[in-house]
């Protein structure tokens, strides 16, 4: 549905071209009135008409007037003119102001019909060219980013060949001075991947640049982040401050050197990838410039007597102190201070001295330590230093605790050792569970289960083991009675005894003691 405004002082002529038009097979069915020209180029800046019908003499502005005016509007119109005047100058003037048709009036309803058909056959032509550049445009759009993924990725293409590949793609921004920036998160997504989250980002940016740096190039590198390549470092400040105040985050925004000419731009890109690093350490929402980190010390030390600590203390109720030694070693404003290879040597000794140490130490964690191994070994899997540190946290914690429960596991056994050695000495006395936990100071459930992990039995059955073995020792002896036995090994009820001694042996005391015999 297309819109067409009517402007003409006489109401009765705007109502005249409104029920025709509306009862047309035309596609202009929103239909708009003004009363001069005045009123209709302030209406026309406001809002986008596809056609103005106009009167030529108006009070205020004319028709003629309103016409020029309107060539600076930021959409045209097509326009058609209506006068009361056969006056040949009226029509010349108005052509050449862009008018398609002229109308005398009283308006006949064919020709504004004739008129109208033009105008939309017009305007469909144009929609379909429109549309064909809009595809060609976006062709060569991913050409050209495609092209440019070649020469930032490639090793082996010469400066020669890198000029005459863009000089083919027309990106006329590298002829001149400029810089390469990228673009990314210092912060873990909203369970988005990658390729999801820079896509949005991206719109963020073009729509940032579009009005101020038209000629800017934007698109989304291989690593998966924002390349944009512009000529004013200012332009980046204010996409910072632009992306903080659109989305909120934390950003990294990092900074090639000023190039000149095409050549250089795979020089500014590796350079953005060597700074984009730095993330890792850099304050939030500060730009990150290779000028700046190409400077930085490597005249450093690892502090390796305080990552071997790390691993000495582990398995201690000392814990607590790694948090501080961690945070010494992480500090922020040290690692600022040196080339990133500090931070990455210190990270390949913890993996070296903690992490793989105790990988190797403890192999019944063999499952728990590879997953932790693979996401800690690589300190660029993380966002930011945070991430890194507490998932490092994480895993000294979750080891700690494991060798603490393995301590007390093997303390605890020593008490079922002292357990077995009491059942033992004092089988042939009135004994349960209950008193033999409490001689070992544990508690009832918890001893039940030690007890069970340790023999392999239960209690009782392990209490009816010991005695039917010391009772088939007394057996061997025709001096003690049946009875006896049974007393000397705790049992008061003879008749209980004969039914446990056969449940275990297969046989009675006695029949046992007569295959003895």
């Amino acid at each position: 549905m297309r819109k067409v405004l009517l402007v003409d002082d006489e109401k009765f002529i705007t109502k005249g071209l409104r029920a025709i038009i509306e009862r047309s097979d035309t596609s202009f069915k929103d239909i708009h009135e003004c009363m001069n020209g005045k009123e209709a180029l302030e209406k026309i800046r406001q809002e986008k008409f596809d056609l103005v019908i106009t009167d030529i003499r108006m009070p205020g502005m004319d028709g003629l007037l309103f016409m020029k005016e309107a060539q600076n509007a930021g959409y045209i119109p097509k326009f058609i003119i209506l006068s009361g005047y056969d006056d040949f100058h009226y029509a010349r003037e108005g052509m050449s102001c862009g008018a398609k048709a002229y109308l005398l009036k009283p308006v006949k309803r064919s020709e504004l019909l004739e008129a109208l058909s033009k105008v939309e056959f017009e305007l469909r032509k144009e929609e379909n060219l429109n549309l064909e550049r809009e595809k060609f445009s976006s062709l060569m759009d991913k050409f050209r980013e495609n092209e440019l993924k070649s020469i930032l990725h490639s090793e082996s293409m010469s400066e020669p060949e890198i000029s005459n590949t863009i000089e083919t793609i027309k990106l006329d921004i590298l002829k001149k001075e400029y810089y390469v920036c990228l673009l990314a998160r210092q912060e873990q997504g909203d369970g988005l991947d990658k390729g999801n989250y820079y896509m949005p980002l991206r719109v963020h940016v073009e729509d940032c640049f579009r009005d101020e740096q038209p000629s800017s190039v934007v698109f989304i590198s291989i690593e998966d982040s924002v390349v944009i390549i512009s000529d004013s470092q200012s332009d980046f400040e204010k996409l910072l401050k632009y992306l903080i105040e659109k989305e909120g985050g934390r950003y990294a925004v990092v900074l090639s050197e000023r190039m000149n000419g095409a050549a250089q731009v795979r020089k500014a890109y590796m350079q953005c990838r060597e700074a984009i690093k730095y993330k890792l350490v850099w304050p939030v929402n500060e730009i990150i410039r290779y000028c700046d980190i190409s400077m930085l010390r490597k005249d450093y030390a690892i502090p390796l007597d305080s990552i071997k600590k790390i691993a000495q203390i582990i398995g201690t109720n000392r814990i607590k102190e790694v948090e501080g030694i961690l945070n010494e070693i992480f500090d922020r404003n040290v690692l600022c201070r040196y080339h990133i290879s500090y931070l990455e040597r210190i990270v390949s000794c913890v993996n070296q001295f903690v992490i793989q140490y105790f990988r190797e130490y403890l192999p019944q964690k063999a499952e728990f330590f590879d997953k932790y191994y693979e996401l800690l070994k690589d300190i660029y899997n993380f966002n930011n230093m945070q991430e890194y540190l507490y998932a490092l946290k994480n895993y000294i914690f979750e080891v700690n605790d494991f060798l603490l429960a393995i301590k007390d596991v093997y303390k605890d056994k020593d008490e079922i050792d002292k357990a077995i050695g009491y059942v033992y000495e004092n089988y042939n006395k009135d004994l349960n569970m209950a008193v033999v936990a409490n001689h070992v100071s544990l508690n009832y459930s918890y001893f039940s289960f030690l007890f069970r992990e340790q023999t392999g039995l239960s209690f009782v059955d392990f209490l009816k083991k010991v005695r039917i073995e010391k009772s088939k020792e007394l057996l061997k002896d025709p001096g003690f009675k049946i009875a006896d036995v049974s007393h000397m090994v705790g049992y008061k009820d003879v008749k209980y005894f004969t039914r446990n001694f056969r449940e275990l042996v297969g046989i009675s005391p006695l029949e046992y003691r007569n295959r003895l015999l």
